[in-house]
C-alpha cells in the first residue's frame, strides 16, 4: 500500500537507491501469490531462509510467531492480532479457518532485506507483505514504527486466505486496508480519505466497482486503486444491509482456487444506485475530516 512520506520506511541502504528511482515505494504490500512464484525462480527456500537458528518460536492459537529477537509471549501487539481473527470474520458473518500462519518478524528491516534482494525482483522491496504457498500461509515484516499497520494488514490476508484460498484483488486489498486500522478507529482512513479527495475536487475520481475488478496484477495496483478498494469495502460494511451481501458474496467463493464471480453484479441487484451512494459515502467522510487533512 502507499503512505504518506512521515510513514515511509526504507528496507535497507542497499535498496534505497532503486526505490527512490521510482520503481516501487518501499511501503507497497499485496497478496503474496507472485513472491511464491519469484522466490521459485530463484531457488529460494523461504522458511530454510528466514529466520536465523537462533529464534524464538511462540504459538498462539491460529497463528506461530517466528522471531530473530525476544518478544514477550503477552506483548499487546500479539493480542491484537490474535483479537484481529474475531473482527474480521464477526464483520464478514462467518466461520474464521484454523490452517496455520507462520508469522516472520524481524529486528530490522536490514535482516528481512537480506532476503528480499536475493529475489531480484523489485516488487518485493517491501517492509511487509503476505505469502500464500500450497502448503503454507506465511507473513513477513520487520520490528518498525508501523508494526501494528503492517500485521493488522498482511495477517487480514492471511485469515481471509485461511478461509477462502483465492479472492478478487480488490477485495483482499479492500479487506485489509479497512482492518489494518487499531481500534477503536476501525475502518477510518485519514489518507484515502485526503487522497480520494484530492481526486474528487480534480474531476478524476473513478469509483467503478468493474474496473476494480478487472485487475488481477498486484504490480497494477496504483494508490487510488487501494483507496477506492477501501472505500468499497468500508461503504459494505457500513450498512447492515450491504454488509450481508459482502459476507454472502465472500463465502460464496469458490473454496478450491478458481475464478469468482463479480460483487457488481450482485450489487446490480440488491443495490443499482450503489455507485450513487458509495460517492455520497465517501462526501460524508469528506465533510467530517478536518479541513487541514483533506489539502
Amino acid at each position: 500500500m502507499l503512505r504518506s512520506n512521515k510513514r515511509t520506511l526504507w528496507l535497507g541502504a542497499g535498496l534505497s537507491l532503486l526505490l527512490c528511482n521510482g520503481c516501487l515505494q518501499p511501503t507497497l504490500r499485496g497478496p503474496g501469490a507472485m513472491l511464491s512464484s519469484n522466490l521459485s525462480e530463484h531457488g529460494l527456500d523461504a522458511a530454510a531462509e528466514l529466520p536465523p537458528a537462533e529464534t524464538f518460536r511462540l504459538p498462539r492459537g491460529q497463528l506461530v510467531f517466528h522471531t530473530n529477537f525476544y518478544l514477550p509471549p503477552t506483548h499487546p501487539l500479539i493480542e491484537d492480532v490474535v483479537a484481529l481473527r474475531t473482527d474480521v470474520f464477526h464483520k464478514l458473518g462467518c466461520e474464521p479457518g484454523t490452517e496455520p500462519i507462520q508469522i516472520y518478524l524481524y529486528r530490522s528491516p536490514q535482516d528481512l532485506a537480506r532476503i528480499v534482494r536475493q529475489t531480484g525482483d523489485p516488487i518485493l522491496q517491501r517492509r511487509a507483505y503476505f505469502m500464500q504457498t500450497p502448503d503454507a500461509l506465511n507473513v513477513y515484516a520487520s520490528w518498525t514504527y508501523d508494526i501494528g499497520i503492517d500485521l493488522r494488514h498482511e495477517l487480514t490476508h492471511g485469515y481471509l486466505h485461511s478461509v477462502r484460498p483465492s479472492i478478487p484483488l480488490w477485495l483482499d486489498e479492500g479487506l485489509a486496508e479497512y482492518f489494518e486500522v487499531a481500534r477503536p478507529d476501525l475502518g477510518q482512513h485519514p489518507d484515502h480519505v485526503a487522497h480520494l479527495a484530492r481526486l474528487h475536487r480534480a474531476g478524476q475520481l473513478n469509483l467503478a466497482l468493474d474496473r476494480l475488478e478487472q485487475i488481477s496484477d498486484p504490480a497494477k495496483l496504483e494508490q487510488s486503486d487501494y483507496a477506492v478498494s477501501w472505500l468499497w469495502v468500508s461503504w459494505l460494511l457500513s450498512r447492515p444491509e450491504t454488509s450481508k451481501v459482502l459476507g454472502d458474496y465472500f463465502k460464496a467463493l469458490p473454496s478450491d482456487g478458481s475464478s469468482a464471480p463479480a460483487l457488481s453484479a450482485m450489487l446490480n441487484d440488491s443495490a443499482p444506485d450503489s455507485q450513487r451512494l458509495v460517492r455520497e459515502f465517501l462526501e460524508q467522510q469528506m465533510a467530517k475530516a478536518p479541513a487541514q487533512d483533506l489539502s
